[in-house]
């Protein structure tokens, strides 16, 4: 591997338990360490999205990008997460407040 794996072949193929699953709080990232393997994989979440989006909000940032939906579940977890994000985050203004100095 080249170090970047997308979602559909490695959660066919590599077969991670994702119930081992972890939380880093300081990098508000999800990941998983195999011991056994000495596998170490860093991945997209639910939550690390969520988190990303109220960053996001509470620093006016006015926007988001995402490199691949595609690279999606069968499910769109992570699209569902985009799309119902205002509605989980509490109310924000559409308005984006520049200061310039």
């Amino acid at each position: 591997m080249n170090g970047k794996v997308d979602w559909m072949p490695w959660s066919k193929v590599i077969k991670w338990d994702m119930s081992t699953a972890s939380w880093d709080d300081e990098a508000k990232m999800s990941y998983i360490w195999d011991a056994y393997q000495r596998k170490y994989m860093v991945f997209e979440s639910e939550r690390s999205l969520q988190e990303k989006i109220k960053y996001v909000l509470e620093k006016n940032i006015g926007g988001l990008a995402v490199w691949r939906i595609d690279h999606d579940d069968y499910n769109d977890t992570m699209l569902s997460v985009l799309t119902t994000a205002k509605q989980c985050l509490g109310n924000y203004s559409d308005d984006v407040n520049y200061t310039c100095n």
